[in-house]
């Protein structure tokens, strides 16, 4: 087999190599006895020659001439052969051990080479492992910095939001002081952030309602927070705005009124007694201010399920006032004549019957507004 040193084995020319170097230690194992061979048959050829170089020379010394050896033609012959056979064992075996040295010097050559290219390799990968580790001590340290920032950037939002709230709380509490004036409201309902101030409150409501009621426990501290706060401000300001005439008929004929109307509506459907009683008191009134607008009552008439939402708040909220101002509103939508269903599901709600048995349980403030409610009912019932 020939191996060119100019040309670098691939890896699968190495694996070659070495599955001959097996073979070639045979090879060089048999060279090796047969060499010693030779070197037997030598030594034997040499004490034949010199048992017949002494039976020639004995002859000589008897024929009387020394410097001559007689040998037989046969003998001769038989030893040139022999001679000539050991020289070409000789030369084979020669070019055999030369073939398997230029054998090996080339393995150990292309295994130098693949040494050389493996140790560059494992260089190169080192230093990529250093850049690479250097790099990440580096983001680590960023990431680290990154996260102190977070950190404290976290602090200063919840300080700006606590101080928003803080101060969202002062002004709504003052707003809901002063619109206790009808002149005021209409210095506020005549500002250019009108519309708005009733989309803030709008999305503040839902907002608010909305966090607390996926599955959070409702607890009566919960009312007394910053946040609570703020939202009962702003929603006593759309009180006090519908308790004027000029603010009710403001409500009703803009887009953003007549959204909020409706976002009370379901708001109010959605809060179930006993939580956030002084929310509920503040929709209560607000609905009922509105009923008294002759838009705002239409507007009412028209939402389904709230005849039977005031009768649940009637017989289940905890709250005296709640009942009081329920009431009031059920009484305001069940005289309106345009549509009777609504005191056809006041009947199927709150029969007769319910309605005494309210009459003599209840508290003494709430006993008056049963009584009256059922002298309407019996009143328009006979109209009907």
């Amino acid at each position: 087999m020939e191996i060119s040193t100019n040309n670098v084995l691939t890896d699968a020319n190495t694996d070659d190599v070495f599955l001959q170097l097996p073979k070639l230690d045979a090879l060089m194992e048999n060279t090796k006895k047969n060499v010693q061979q030779l070197k037997a048959e030598w030594q034997q050829i040499m004490l034949s020659e010199q048992e017949k170089n002494s039976v020639i020379r004995q002859q000589t010394l008897h024929a009387g001439d020394g410097n001559k050896i007689i040998v037989s033609q046969l003998d001769f012959q038989t030893f040139h052969e022999e001679v000539l056979l050991m020289k070409q064992c000789v030369q084979q075996n020669s070019k055999e051990v030369n073939e398997a040295m230029h054998t090996a010097r080339s393995v150990s050559e292309s295994l130098q080479l693949a040494l050389t290219a493996a140790m560059s390799e494992c260089e190169h990968w080192r230093s990529r492992f250093d850049t690479m580790k250097e790099q990440y001590e580096q983001e680590k340290e960023e990431k680290y910095q990154l996260k102190c920032e977070v950190q404290k950037l976290n602090v200063q939002l919840a300080d700006q939001s606590e101080y928003s709230i803080n101060m969202g709380t002062a002004i709504g509490t003052l707003l809901w002081r002063v619109s206790q004036s009808e002149q005021t409201i209409h210095s506020v309902l005549q500002g250019s952030k009108t519309e708005e101030f009733l989309q803030l409150v709008q999305g503040t409501l839902e907002s608010y309602v909305q966090t607390y009621s996926n599955g959070t426990p409702y607890h009566p501290s919960q009312e007394e927070s910053n946040e609570s706060n703020f939202v009962l401000a702003i929603c006593g300001v759309i009180t006090n705005i519908a308790a004027a005439p000029y603010g009710r008929h403001f409500l009703m004929g803009s887009t953003s009124g007549c959204q909020l109307v409706d976002s009370y509506v379901e708001v109010l459907m959605q809060l179930l007694p006993p939580t956030f009683p002084k929310l509920r008191k503040l929709l209560l009134m607000a609905l009922y201010n509105v009923s008294i607008n002759e838009q705002g009552m239409k507007f009412l008439c028209q939402k389904p399920g709230i005849i039977s939402k005031l009768a649940f708040i009637i017989t289940n909220d905890l709250c005296v006032e709640n009942q009081e101002h329920a009431l009031h509103l059920i009484q305001s939508l069940a005289y309106e004549r345009q549509h009777p269903n609504l005191l056809h599901e006041l009947l199927e709600v709150l029969p007769q019957r319910t309605l005494q048995e309210l009459s003599k349980t209840s508290h003494p403030q709430v006993q008056q507004g049963i009584l009256e409610l059922m002298s309407d009912i019996m009143h328009l019932t006979r109209e009907v």
